[in-house]
């Protein structure tokens, strides 16, 4: 009996929405605690550490800087790379511990000025207090520069979407759900989550934000979960007299078919109320007689719109593969503030063979601002690593990575790659994953 509470703990806890894209207000609203933190290829892993070192090619990265008159654009460049991390989980006797860290330092021959420290840490503890009782926690902390180097998962506090410029990003976030079974088929999960987003460059603005949420599931048949949810969000950026308050109701849908395909569907809608300052044109009249050409105004904004997430995904015993879709709404990346966001996903990995891995990922999103007065800003990615384990720790690895950045299609591009050929020393009978 204790099993089987323990096992539909899990299955009614807050897994639907930790699990999907479409939680891009901020981090994802609803973890499931441990989670998929750890895992390699939809595995569980004891904890395994790795350090790595690379020679790196860069082309197109975007600091934020202006020479000219126009926009700093560096030529490609060469550089090295050396890394330490660890992933894996860990099973106690009522809980669960996962963890994912990686940190890098980065040396450019042409261009010291480029060097720099990515750090990156994720933490999950799933706690089964009592028979009825779940309990989770996450944190995570990071600093991150360049966007060729991170996920485009907009499901993260920051990815690549959120870094418009090549300019240091540095985010802290903890969160809490606790989950009550009510029956041995219904569940009410409450939460929520804080975090801090800062950047380097003075002109972006940063972001401190929080999410409060409850929800309720109920198990209808083996494989079909089905729920209501709630959730309230607020945002507000430093040094720039702006926030935001949102409320989300969704319906949602958990389904299991053919033993490891899941797909988790929300659907409702939002209300979002944005306020803060623009800058307003002067008629040439006014203008004249006052000596100013603009003036700052307070502009509040409020909006009621869908929102939804799709998320499919099937683990195997070496290998897992996801499809995501989601319509949110997103902090913004430092220019664009709170902001309409539309994403799509998807991602493979393998380590069915004895001596490799095999990952692939690709993104895109598209950002509308809903208080600000600008034009679309669209962001799309892809990576692929291959890595094979040479003999005992010793691995050899090659990664590409490209991304796509433009506003109104025409207005700004900017195109960047990235490629990498290393080394990697991880002791383990599974040759190491990266992703």
């Amino acid at each position: 009996m204790k099993k089987t509470i323990v096992a539909l703990a899990v299955t009614l806890g807050p897994a639907l929405l930790g699990q999907n894209i479409g939680n891009a207000s901020g981090p994802s609203i609803l973890s499931q605690g441990a989670n998929t933190i750890g895992q390699r290829s939809g595995q569980d892993l004891d904890l395994r550490f790795f350090a790595n070192g690379s020679g790196i090619y860069d082309t197109g990265l975007l600091p934020y800087a202006v020479q000219n008159g126009a926009l700093v654009k560096p030529e490609p460049l060469w550089g090295l790379e050396a890394g330490i991390g660890a992933y894996g989980r860990h099973t106690f006797r009522r809980s669960v511990l996962g963890l994912d860290y990686n940190g890098n330092f980065r040396h450019y021959t042409q261009a010291t000025n480029y060097d720099g420290v990515n750090q990156n840490l994720n933490l999950g503890y799933t706690w089964q207090k009592s028979r009825r009782l779940l309990i989770d926690t996450t944190a995570s902390a990071g600093t991150q520069t360049y966007g060729t180097a991170i996920s485009g998962d907009p499901s993260t506090l920051v990815n690549g979407s959120s870094l418009l410029f090549d300019d240091r990003t540095t985010f802290v976030q903890a969160g809490m759900n606790t989950t009550y079974l009510l029956s041995s088929r219904t569940s009410v999960t409450v939460g929520g989550t804080g975090y801090t987003i800062r950047r380097k460059a003075q002109q972006l603005v940063g972001a401190n934000g929080y999410n409060l949420s409850g929800s309720i599931r109920h198990q209808v048949g083996r494989d079909t979960t089905v729920g209501v949810s709630y959730q309230h969000t607020h945002y507000d950026y430093p040094r720039a007299f702006g926030e935001s308050d949102l409320n989300t109701y969704t319906g949602l849908l958990s389904r299991t078919f053919a033993r490891t395909w899941r797909l988790d569907l929300t659907a409702g809608v939002y209300t979002s109320e944005v306020q803060g300052i623009q800058n307003t044109a002067l008629d040439p009249t006014i203008a004249a007689l006052l000596g100013v050409g603009s003036v700052q105004t307070i502009f509040y904004k409020r909006n009621i719109m869908p929102t939804g997430t799709l998320a499919l995904t099937k683990t195997f015993r070496r290998s897992s593969v996801s499809a995501n879709y989601a319509r949110s709404i997103s902090p913004g990346n430092g220019l664009y503030l709170t902001s309409r966001l539309e994403a799509y996903g998807a991602s493979y990995s393998y380590t069915g063979l004895r001596r490799w891995t095999f990952s692939v990922q690709g993104s895109t999103s598209d950002m509308r601002a809903l208080g600000q007065q600008l034009l679309r800003y669209r962001y799309l990615s892809g990576s692929t690593t291959v890595n094979y384990r040479v003999a005992g720790p010793l691995n050899v690895y090659a990664t590409y990575m490209r991304r796509r950045q433009d506003i109104n299609s025409t207005l700004f591009q900017q195109d960047a790659s990235r490629v990498s050929f290393g080394i990697a020393f991880q002791p383990g009978d599974i040759p190491l994953s990266f992703h």
